[in-house]
C-alpha cells in the first residue's frame, strides 16, 4: 500500500488507537480562550485537558463535550452559573492539590455527565471545604451517581486508571504479546487478561496485581503462549480498589497466518529492536521513526540487499512510536512499536 505521511498516520492511528490529543494550561486564564491552552486552540471532543499546578482557568461559558479526559491538577473555577456538559465517555480526574470550584457557594454552576448532575456550587461534597468545592483526589465518570438524585457525583479520595492504549503484537515465535498503557492510577488493582474465539464467551487467561502510578504513565505486558489458530480476541478487564470494573477496547489477531516480512521485535521494547523489512533493492531506502505527533525521531539509510535493521531506542522517552521505511518503487512499510 502506498501511502503519503498524512495517509500513513490516518492508517497507523486506526490500527494503533494512538492516544488522544493532550492540551494543557498555559497559565491562568478563560477555558474559551485559545491563549489558555499550549496548542493555542479550545478544548474539543476526545482531548486529554489538563490544567496544570498553579493555573486557574475559568469556565465563563457554557461548555459541551464528548469522549475527554479533564485532569486538574490546579483549579478549575466555574463562574457565573455556567456549566460543563460532558457526554457518558468522559471522565474527570481532581489529581491530588487539585481543585474545582464554584465562583462563590450560591453559584448554580453545575457539572453534567452523561445528563447527570456531578456537581453544583450550591452543594457541600465535603463539611471542611465548604459549598461548591471539590480536592483531589476525586474522580467522576458516568457511573458515579447524580447528586440531584442523592448520588455522590464525584468519588473523594481516590482515582481510577485512565486507559490510554492497549495493543496486540504476534511474536516471532508465533505467540501473542499484550500492551497497554494507563496513568493516573492510585490504589492497588487488578487486571485480568480474558481471550475469546467469538468475541462473546470470553475466558480468563492471565491476571497482574498493580499498585499503580498517580503521576505518571504505566505500561503493562503480558503473553498468551498458547493463543491457538484461528482469529483470537483479547480484552483487559481492569477491577478497581472498590470492587468495581471496567474492560479496555477489544483486540483480535489471525494466527493462521505465517510471520511477515514487516515486523518489530522484541515489542514493547527497552533498549533495541529488530525492525525486519522487504529486501532493500538499491541504496535508497530509509527508514524513519516518529512519535505520536508526527515529529521524526530518527531517520536512517537502509543498506542494499539488507532484510534486517537494528535500531537502538534506549534514549527514547516511553511509549508509542511509529516506525515507516519507504523505498525507492514508492512502496511503504509501516509498523508501530512500545518503548518502555
Amino acid at each position: 500500500m502506498k501511502l503519503g505521511l498524512t495517509g500513513f498516520f490516518l492508517y497507523a492511528l486506526t490500527l494503533v488507537s494512538v492516544a488522544q490529543t493532550t492540551l494543557t494550561s498555559t497559565g491562568s486564564g478563560d477555558w474559551s480562550s485559545p491563549s489558555s491552552w499550549d496548542k493555542k486552540r479550545i478544548p474539543g471532543d476526545k482531548d486529554i485537558i489538563v490544567i496544570q499546578a498553579g493555573h486557574s482557568v475559568e469556565l465563563n461559558n457554557d461548555i459541551s463535550l464528548k469522549n475527554i479526559t479533564l485532569r486538574v491538577i490546579g483549579i478549575l473555577s466555574l463562574n457565573n452559573g455556567r456549566t460543563l456538559n460532558l457526554n457518558s465517555g468522559s471522565i474527570i480526574n481532581v489529581i491530588s492539590g487539585g481543585r474545582i470550584k464554584s465562583q462563590k457557594p450560591s453559584d448554580e454552576s453545575a457539572i453534567y455527565l452523561a445528563g447527570a448532575a456531578k456537581f453544583r456550587g450550591t452543594k457541600v461534597f465535603n463539611s471542611n471545604w465548604g459549598a461548591g468545592v471539590i480536592y483531589g483526589l476525586a474522580y467522576a465518570t458516568s457511573t458515579t451517581g447524580n447528586i440531584d438524585q442523592s448520588g455522590t457525583g464525584f468519588i473523594i479520595g481516590n482515582l481510577p486508571a485512565v486507559w490510554q492504549d492497549f495493543n496486540l503484537f504476534r511474536t516471532m515465535d508465533n505467540q501473542v504479546q499484550m500492551v497497554w498503557v494507563t496513568s493516573h492510577e492510585t490504589g492497588t488493582r487488578i487486571f485480568q487478561i480474558e481471550r475469546s474465539r467469538n468475541a462473546q464467551t470470553w475466558s480468563v487467561i492471565g491476571e497482574i496485581e498493580s499498585p499503580g502510578s498517580p503521576g505518571s504513565q504505566n505500561i503493562y505486558n503480558f503473553v498468551d503462549s498458547d493463543p491457538g489458530s484461528g482469529i483470537v480476541y483479547y480484552r483487559v478487564r481492569e477491577i478497581d480498589p472498590d470492587g468495581m470494573y471496567k474492560f479496555s477496547s477489544v483486540r483480535s489477531l489471525r494466527m493462521e497466518e505465517s510471520i511477515t516480512d514487516n515486523s518489530v521485535f522484541p515489542n514493547p521494547a527497552r533498549s533495541v529492536v529488530q525492525v525486519k523489512h522487504i529486501k532493500v533493492p538499491d541504496g535508497q531506502s530509509k527508514l524513519f521513526l516518529y512519535n505520536v505527533n508526527g515529529q521524526t525521531i530518527k531517520a536512517l539509510n537502509l543498506s542494499q540487499g539488507s532484510t534486517l535493521e537494528t535500531l537502538d531506542i534506549s534514549g527514547l522517552q516511553n511509549g508509542m512510536y511509529l516506525i515507516q521505511i519507504r523505498h525507492s518503487d514508492g512502496s511503504i512499510q509501516h509498523n508501530s512499536l512500545v518503548k518502555y
